[in-house]
């Protein structure tokens, strides 16, 4: 017997570098799986058929992932699972089991034990609540039993569960549901065995035990195939599940009319636990959901809780083949999986909803958070060479910057073009794990241009600038500017432009008026963009490229990466009044937006532009637009032009942080804002609040984000006059993305009986865990530094209602603290003594949570000397934890290394 428990503790940080990748030397084409399920512990049998590749007769070392196993039994078996006599034994220890084969083909018998009920990392096989349920990817599967714990070994599955009929009724597992019955041997016990025709790796491995409600509907593919379409959930949130239902439906339809991809089995089913550590989990054909991402009811949810409902609903459904049916070779493609699913998912969103806004979001997310990390300590390539804990690499440069490496590539080739290349890459590795360079090479076969340079942003690190300088002939000089610690040079930039006369007439182009200087010498190319002559893609390929567009006068204005075709930096001379000219008249709603937020920026650079700098543009989207009776309004983009930019984008353009100063100006510029519009800010609040309905639709949607933008302004100029606007909207609203926003902003300015505000709405609402979570969200975001929000942080933290084992609390209340920049670092430096308490706390249950938390902290280079010492007192200390997992001790080891 031998058991490697708290193996995660006792193991050292040991750097995985791609470089050493090596083939697996066996063929695992079988796993079959028994499950026997009790109260105390879960008994878990193996038979793993191996087949040895090469021809040869040598037989090279097979080695096994094991972790926190108590190994009761194991064997090496024949095809016919007799004992093979062996005059050797295998080697074990705390992580792998190894031995040398004296055969091309044998089976390996494993019996272990396990012990989900006291699993709270969340990973392999836990006990969420009442419901037995595995989280296998990354490396989880390796709990469970010994195994090739890797992307690019894919066998066929069999599972067999067995568990005591009255407490676990449901029993799943990938695939098809072969048989089902009565243990004759146990009384009160059954059994289920699954058997999924579709070959996967160990992290699509999925079971799940529980006494669950289902809701099921059916589904009717383009060849007329009927799918058995299933949500479980505890019996009562079962009216909570037919949003997420008709999402999945939509999901199902937009992948056949888009890119033509048919599910492939028979069922598809969804499981909501409550305890999850990510969103959701795409294990081939039974998805296991974080409860915040399946329940939804047009009564008890925000229009953002809807929206994010569908997206990742969309995103886990489209995995089936992008990820599943062909899987990435090593983590180290995990891009390959995520970043063109996301991608996948971003289009869903646009084709049900406003893609403008859609794209806008997307934006957000980039420059507000994925630019921050490639400015900070974590900064990676979209494909990194190297990790030490692989959960860590679920970042927002893997995802997010990963979609736009694929939408870049969508740019370059036409929607059209890129899709073929798609369909040519699963074609061509379906059943089989690929790696980044596959993709590429199919969209080679599809480009009109040499990307040869384009490939250079798989490993391209931080954002990336360039500089574009208006000469007065007409000319303008595009320069690349590279980061010391970027180790590419040179990448083609894919750049969408148009041009605009001051009056905001679009300048129509003939082919003669555009040329690269010194063409023959550079790497550049130009088209026009999907063949309209009044914008053009520029394919910046060279250190300095010069664009000649004659024709041009000198006080045109340059509408620069349009859509934000590259996740990129501009550095470029314009004037507010240029941008005043493109917030109003530029027909890319994406760069509208965009040269709204680079006014607001340059305003807010210092205390005198703050408070002086003239803000009567914002009049034009409030007033000379058309009637706003008018369905042609886009409320939403009213909603993002009058939306300042994030504090946390607003530092990244600080050489050193100053967190308070930066909330000061952005209170600053809003309260003039309101001031000075104020009379049409209250006459359109209150013509919304009567044109807007319950309903979940778009034109809905569109109008309660502007009156909650509209709200925020009003309170903001005068919390206790317009107090009572917020104070009704609590009260008497009628739909919950009104109540909430209201919640949200009276917490922000602590207006009079904001306690029992909190209070009625938790004490009504607490059986619903995603509106719980919201109004721990709410706790955390008092804007006054004075308010003693790290007290009260305390008193959450000991309440009944929070669970430090919940890791949608942990986020929704610690990580909002987090997110609260002038509070989590004020100057005392108690916010982050405390953090690092609480990570260590969290660390010794579940590492990957806990590693979330403490990729808040800043870089410590950007950080004044006082905080700075602050953060590295406070940090140390974690560090010399000697049960400190690797999860934290990277990404501490990290923050500290870039002082």
């Amino acid at each position: 017997m031998f058991t490697t428990k708290n193996l995660v503790h006792r193991m050292t940080n040991k750097t995985v570098y791609a470089k050493e990748y090596q083939v697996l030397p066996y063929l695992c084409t079988n796993i079959d799986l028994v499950f026997d399920l009790y109260e105390e512990k879960t008994l878990v049998e193996n038979w793993m058929t191996f087949e040895l590749k090469s021809e040869s007769d040598f037989f090279p070392e097979l080695v096994l992932n094991g972790e926190d196993l108590k190994l009761l039994d194991w064997s090496y078996l024949n095809l016919d699972r007799k004992p093979i006599e062996r005059e050797w034994a295998p080697t074990i220890n705390e992580t792998h089991f190894s031995l040398v084969p004296d055969r091309r083909q044998f089976i390996l018998y494993f019996k272990t034990e396990i012990y989900p009920q006291e699993n709270k990392t969340y990973s392999g096989l836990y006990k969420s609540g009442k419901i037995f349920s595995t989280q296998n990817e990354a490396e989880g599967f390796r709990k469970i039993s010994y195994s090739y714990d890797r992307p690019d070994s894919l066998s066929l599955f069999s599972v067999k569960i067995s568990a005591d009929k009255k407490l676990y009724p449901v029993l799943l597992a990938n695939g098809h549901l072969v048989d089902q019955g009565e243990v004759t041997k146990a009384k009160h016990r059954h059994y289920v065995y699954w058997k999924d025709p579709f070959v996967k790796p160990t992290y699509l491995m999925a079971m799940v035990a529980g006494d669950l409600s289902v809701k099921q509907d059916e589904f009717v593919t383009k060849s007329g195939r009927k799918i058995l379409c299933e949500i479980y959930v505890v019996a009562e949130h079962i009216d909570q599940v037919e949003h997420a239902m008709d999402s999945l439906k939509r999901a199902m339809k937009w992948d056949e009319d888009r890119f033509n991809l048919e599910y492939d089995l028979d069922r598809y089913m969804i499981v909501a636990v409550p305890s999850f550590n990510g969103g959701a989990m795409e294990n081939k054909g039974l998805n296991i959901f974080n409860t915040k991402y399946v329940l939804g009811a047009k009564e008890t949810s925000t229009d953002d809780q809807l929206y994010r409902i569908e997206s990742v609903i969309g995103h886990e459904y489209f995995h089936n083949w992008t990820g599943n049916r062909v899987t990435p070779k090593d983590w180290f493609q995990l891009t390959l999986k995520e970043g063109l699913t996301v991608y996948r998912d971003q289009e869903f969103s646009s084709d049900l909803h406003s893609r403008p806004i859609k794209r806008i979001e997307d934006i957000k997310l980039m420059r507000e958070r994925q630019f921050a990390e490639d400015a900070g300590p974590f900064a990676h390539s979209i494909r990194p060479s190297s990790y030490q804990e692989i959960n860590n690499f679920y970042t927002l440069t893997v995802y997010e910057k990963g979609a736009e490496f694929f939408r870049m590539l969508e740019t370059i080739l036409g929607k059209r073009d890129f899709k073929f290349a798609l369909q040519d890459f699963l074609k061509k590795f379906d059943g089989k794990s690929a790696q980044l360079e596959d993709f590429f090479d199919c969209c080679l076969q599809h480009s009109w241009t040499d990307l040869s340079l384009f490939w250079k942003w798989s490993e391209q690190v931080g954002t990336k600038k360039i500089k574009v300088t208006k000469m007065h002939n007409s000319q303008f000089i595009f320069e690349q500017i590279k980061e010391d610690r970027d180790p590419v040079d040179l990448l083609c930039i894919p750049i969408r432009m148009s041009f605009f006369n001051p009056t905001g007439a679009k300048i129509k182009f003939e082919l003669s008026q555009i040329k690269i200087v010194d063409g023959e010498k550079s790497k550049s190319k130009w088209k026009f963009w999907e063949n309209d002559a009044h914008e053009i893609l520029f394919l910046f390929s060279d250190k300095q490229a010069v664009l000649e567009i004659s024709g041009l006068k000198d006080d045109d204005i340059m509408s620069l990466n349009r859509h934000f075709s590259s996740p990129i930096k501009i550095e470029m001379e314009e004037t507010i009044e240029q941008g005043r000219v493109l917030s109003q008249y530029d027909d890319d709603s994406v760069n509208q937006w965009l040269s709204v937020q680079k006014i607001y920026e340059q305003i807010l650079k210092s205390d005198d532009r703050a408070r002086n700098s003239d803000l009567s543009f914002v009049k034009e989207w409030l007033i000379h637009r058309p009637g706003f009776k008018s369905d042609k309004i886009d409320f939403s983009l009213i909603a993002e032009l009058l939306s300042l930019p994030a504090e946390s984008s607003l530092i990244q353009h600080d050489e050193i942080f100053n967190f308070e100063l930066t909330s000061q100006r952005r209170c600053q510029v809003i309260s003039r804002i309101a001031k000075e519009n104020e009379t049409t800010i209250v006459s359109l609040y209150e013509y919304l609040k009567a044109a807007t309905s319950r309903e979940w639709n778009q034109s809905n949607m569109d109008k309660r984000s502007l009156k909650n933008v509209l709200l925020d302004y009003l309170l903001a100029l005068d919390s206790k006059q317009y107090s009572h606007f917020c104070a009704h909207q609590i009260t008497y609203g009628d739909q919950m993305t009104d109540i909430v926003s209201a919640l949200m902003m009276a917490n922000r300015y602590q207006i009079n009986r904001v306690e029992d505000f909190n209070g009625h709405f938790l004490s009504k609402y607490r059986q619903f865990p995603t509106l719980k979570d919201l109004w721990f969200q709410a706790q955390m975001l008092p804007l006054n530094s004075q308010y003693p929000l790290l007290e009260k942080l305390k008193t959450l933290l000991k309440s009944d209602d929070f669970s430090i084992l919940n890791p949608n609390h942990v986020y929704s209340l610690i990580g909002q603290y987090q997110n609260n920049l002038t509070h989590f670092h004020h100057e005392s430096g108690q916010g982050y003594s405390f953090i690092s308490e609480i990570i260590g706390e969290v660390d010794k249950s579940n590492p990957q949570v806990a590693a979330r938390l403490a990729k808040n902290f800043p870089s410590l280079s950007r950080l004044n000397l006082n905080l700075r010492q602050k953060l590295r007192s406070s940090l140390f200390p974690l560090l010399q934890k000697t049960q400190l997992s690797k999860d934290v001790r990277e990404i501490i080891e990290k923050c500290l290394s870039r002082d």
